[in-house]
């Protein structure tokens, strides 16, 4: 990916010229390396990108609030199976107790939180709050050992060479693979060198965000959102023909 960028740039002749990053010792290309560490950073941040998300799953080890702690560089709760995955946040409306076959809704604003526990007044049903790295429900689970499961985004969006669930949130050695779409973050290093030396950048900045919003685009399937009031043409409520009952 450097040597891409670096060739794009100008600043080598050809990829033989440039063989090692992580141990280079060439101001510019310890830049443009920084610079890659940035982008993958920034672009990781702004979609919640499918290769990024996980899913959790743990038990409840107590009938109590609070659940447990939110660990930066490992995965979601302490107490969770599934490890080696940096934790950002919880993907929304993803959180169910499958033992009681019910949504977990959340997060629950503060003065919600507060309104709750001044009035005593939870709702028959658990809701989830996250303060200080923590997950709190709200009421208290009414079961110890009910199964909690939920998706999140990971932080990370880095691979080592061996595709193995080992994430990083950086760049560690040449050979590692980006989980995100590496042209893209290579156009994104060549307009982040650029701007960093003054030079017009806007050209190439634009193209980098035309190639991002391709991308979420087309990240994963979307559903079909129909407006009209008439389906004509397809199945009605529940599967059944619109019109006509189907002839038995």
């Amino acid at each position: 990916m450097i040597q891409d960028v670096a060739l794009s740039l100008g600043l080598i002749n050809e990829e033989s010229d440039l063989t090692q990053v992580m141990a280079n010792t060439d101001p510019t290309i310890n830049q443009l390396r920084a610079l890659a560490n940035k982008e993958g950073r920034d672009l990781s941040s702004r979609y919640d990108w499918s290769g990024t998300i996980r899913g959790a799953v743990f038990l409840t080890t107590t009938s109590t609030t609070l659940q447990g702690t939110f660990q930066e560089g490992r995965s979601a709760l302490k107490f969770i199976a599934t490890t080696g995955f940096p934790f950002s946040h919880i993907i929304a409306n993803s959180m169910w107790d499958r033992t009681n076959s019910r949504p977990i809704p959340g997060s629950i604003t503060h003065q919600k939180v507060q309104q709750s526990l001044a009035t005593n007044t939870a709702g028959p049903f658990i809701e989830y709050y996250e303060n200080d790295k923590s997950l709190t429900f709200y009421p208290a689970t009414g079961s110890a050992t009910a199964t909690i499961a939920y998706m999140y985004k990971s932080s990370a969006w880095v691979k080592d060479s061996s595709l193995s669930d080992t994430w990083q949130e950086k760049w560690l050695a040449d050979d590692d693979v980006g989980i995100l779409d590496e042209n893209i973050m290579a156009l994104g290093i060549e307009w982040r060198y650029l701007k960093s030396k003054g030079f017009d950048y806007s050209e190439e900045f634009n193209s980098y965000e035309r190639r991002v919003q391709e991308a979420i685009l087309h990240d994963r399937s979307h559903p079909a959102i129909n407006l009209e009031t008439s389906r004509t043409g397809g199945p009605g409520v529940l599967g059944v023909n619109e019109g006509s009952w189907p002839a038995v």
